[in-house]
């Protein structure tokens, strides 16, 4: 079962509180994780026996064994250095000396403290007489009772777990159910499930458990027949005992019944295989663990060791199914009678959405070879992500034919990342559709790790935004709503379907993980709802190391106005739309004033979040770059816009390359940019952006041909799904939370 472990110095480094000082016993006792005092009622006038634990204090009322004409007593004990006895009487605690008589009263209790664990059994005995001697050690003879005898088998047990995430288990720690967050924090935390332990097998009987297969030497520590622990977090059974345990007394490790579906708890077989002890595919919340052999050697002062391997099922979502906390307890039971418990409390980690400026490790896109559709976007982007290292994915179709979002990726799922201590790793979130649909993971690979949400959708309407020190180290969360700050512009009514909001699942999910505050910006004048659609970011030098993007109706008229002075030009020449010619003359734009009119409308939805984010995040007006945009109404829902060419807000940022849909704006002959691409890059150059710029042709994406209208799902973030490297510092149990 367990591996003997010396500890450096020995026993004394754990117990050190035991240890005699200059001969006599310590009069203040050992103080425990979790202080344990236990009422033991003993046979009159017999020979008793218990098992005690380290740490705890035994009561016996002595008037329970006490003769009715007794009026003194006195104790004796083989090994004054392992207890310290002591005397209950009227609220006042007297320490009791070896070998003489103290008074009794009708409510006098012997106080035993467990001060360390004993080699062989401490024997206590406790003999009366009818004479209150008054501290005499004279025994009456003609008054002398049968003593009454306890004897004791003394051992030292804890759950324990890295607390002060350090990356080391400590001893019974003080702080093993707590949790404090900042720098100076303590607590620990619960590891989230991987693919690699999803399918894992409940434990069949009742093993040994160990951490390498007996007699294998091709096993490590670390990794046993592919199972990796720094994927879990690591529970350690330390024991110190010298002799087998009595059959009546039994080791439990369990949760709570409204925790077995969040947590998995492991352990080894003597085969090395990891079993399911606790957890939803046993459907057990207590399994009992077999006492170890005890050490053979009484002067090695060994700890035995046990390793059990605890997983999270379930993120916190905030409702009453999940778990913030998961509190798992070690049990001492004597019959059916708790006598000793210690207890850890493990944070389930959050689900952290990293920036849409942090590296790219894979770009995921679905092929779109069946329907037609150019692999112009989807070469460029190949070529560019391959030069910093990262891939692209394509995916079947029929993967996500089912899912109504389709292949509008990043409406449905979402790479973010846990952290531990020992590991970080990518966690995509997937909104289901239907009930039936028990799983839709493994659509980007079986190498990731996911979890579902439920019924929702809008994973499109989340945006983190870059690290902003020190209120928002990991960023804040842009989500889209109806009334951000409680506020609502003023000249805008609701529809009968609202769509700039998130689910209440969603809400309380992304709320739930507290690590990145929200921060609201209103979408519902989008037809779909898209973040990215009226902000993002670009890396650029300075303070903060970033620069936000939002588009402009202004600044897109007077480009317009500038190139009409030249001569005219034509928006999107030589683009279809439904196999009609899509290009228009920018004098016609110009003289139409109704679309000027609707234009002005939706750009003081997009002035309104600015405000919004300055006021939220405290970015200052040189912190925005604007970018022309123009807008038009949906076919299908007149109150909402659409974009009316490419949206170049609706960039993404790959390493040192801003991807940014083609516009398709007027240009010269003889010009190798058009005059918005042109501006654009104008402006990231003057504003200082650290990344190239690339215009991609996302027209037949952007503008989805199988449908009568444009795409609602139009931006190319939405249609690529990005898995991107989690930052390194901070760590979310790091950052300072009231």
């Amino acid at each position: 079962m367990g591996s003997g472990v010396s500890l450096p110095g020995g026993i004394d480094n754990v117990l050190s509180d035991f240890k005699p000082k200059e001969g006599r016993y310590p009069l203040k006792r050992y103080k425990a994780a979790h202080d344990v005092s236990r009422v033991v009622h003993l046979k009159r006038e017999a020979v008793n026996f218990d098992l005690c634990v380290v740490g705890t204090t035994l009561e016996i009322p002595l008037n329970k064994i006490a003769p009715t004409e007794a009026r003194s007593f006195i104790v004796e004990t083989t090994h004054p250095y392992h207890i310290d006895v002591r005397c209950l009487h009227d609220d006042t605690i007297s320490d009791v000396a070896s070998q003489s008589f103290h008074s009794l009263a009708t409510d006098s209790r012997l106080l035993i403290d467990i001060l360390r664990p004993g080699i062989t059994e401490i024997q206590v005995v406790i003999d009366f007489d009818f004479i209150d001697h008054g501290g005499s050690d004279v025994l009456n003879p003609h008054y002398h009772y049968i003593p009454t005898v306890l004897n004791l088998r003394a051992i030292y047990i804890s759950l324990d777990v890295d607390s002060d995430r350090d990356g080391e288990i400590e001893h019974n720690s003080a702080t093993k159910d707590y949790w404090k967050w900042g720098m100076d924090g303590y607590g620990p935390m619960l590891a989230m499930k991987t693919t690699k332990t999803r399918n894992l097998s409940p434990i069949s009987d009742e093993r040994v458990m160990s951490n390498k297969a007996d007699g294998d030497p091709k096993l490590s520590d670390a990794v046993v027949r592919g199972v990796d622990e720094k994927e879990f977090t690591i529970l350690k059974i330390r024991l110190i005992m010298y002799d087998v345990a009595p059959a009546e007394y039994q080791v439990c490790v369990s949760v709570d019944e409204d925790c077995k579906q969040s947590i998995s708890i492991y352990t080894y077989t003597i085969e090395g295989l990891l079993r399911q002890m606790i957890g939803p595919e046993t459907s057990e919340t207590e399994a009992v663990v077999r006492w170890p052999p005890p050490s053979s050697n009484a002067r090695s002062e060994d700890i035995i060791e046990t390793k059990l391997l605890a997983q999270g099922q379930q993120l916190y979502d905030g409702s009453t199914q999940s778990k913030e906390f998961v509190a798992i307890k070690l049990s001492l039971y004597k019959k059916k009678e708790v006598i000793y418990e210690d207890k850890i409390y493990l944070r389930v980690c959050p689900w952290i959405l990293p920036s849409p400026l942090a590296a790219p490790v894979a770009l995921y896109v679905v092929d779109d070879k069946s329907e037609g559709v150019t692999e112009t976007t989807v070469d460029d982007l190949r070529n560019t992500v391959e030069a910093i290292g990262a891939s692209l994915v394509t995916i079947p179709r029929h993967k996500v034919t089912s899912h109504p979002e389709g292949e509008v990726l990043s409406a449905w799922m979402a790479c973010g990342f846990t952290q531990t201590t020992e590991q970080t790793q990518t966690m995509v979130a997937v909104a289901m559709h239907q009930d039936e649909d028990s799983k839709r993971d493994l659509v980007l690979g079986s190498h990731l790790n996911y979890f579902t949400i439920g019924k929702v959708w809008g994973f499109d309407r989340i945006m983190a935004t870059p690290p902003m020190y020190p209120y928002f180290p990991l960023g804040a969360l842009l989500v889209s709503s109806l009334t951000p700050g409680g506020e609502t512009p003023g000249n805008w009514k609701f529809g009968d379907y609202p769509v700039g909001y998130l689910p209440q699942s969603m809400t309380h999910f992304i709320n739930s993980q507290k690590v990145q505050p929200i921060v609201e910006v209103f979408t519902d004048w989008l037809a779909n709802g898209d973040i990215a659609s009226v902000v993002n970011f670009v890396p650029a030098t300075g303070p903060r190391g970033f620069k936000a993007v939002t588009p402009s109706m202004y600044i897109c008229r007077d480009l317009l106005l500038d190139f009409r002075k030249d001569g005219e030009g034509f928006l999107c020449e030589g683009k279809t739309l439904n196999g009609i010619d899509a290009s228009i003359k920018v004098s016609n734009i110009l003289a139409d004033r109704e679309f000027w009119k609707m234009n002005q409308h939706f750009q003081s939805f997009i002035d309104f979040n600015r405000k919004t984010l300055r006021r939220q995040l405290g970015l200052q007006t040189d912190d925005f770059i604007e970018l022309p945009a123009l807008w038009q109404r949906c076919k299908g829902d007149k109150m909402r816009a659409v974009p009316f060419f490419p949206n170049m807000t609706s960039m993404m940022c790959l390493g040192d390359n801003i991807i940014i849909p083609k516009p398709h704006g007027p240009k010269r002959k003889y010009q190798t940019l058009d005059r918005f691409e042109k501006y654009t890059s104008d402006e990231f150059k003057s504003n200082r952006v650290t990344a190239n710029v690339q215009f991609v042709d996302d027209w037949q994406r952007y503008f989805d041909s199988r449908r009568e209208s444009r795409s609602y799902r139009s931006s190319l973030s939405s249609h690529v799904l990005v898995q991107r490297r989690p930052g390194s510092s901070p760590a979310w149990w790091e950052i300072e939370m009231s």
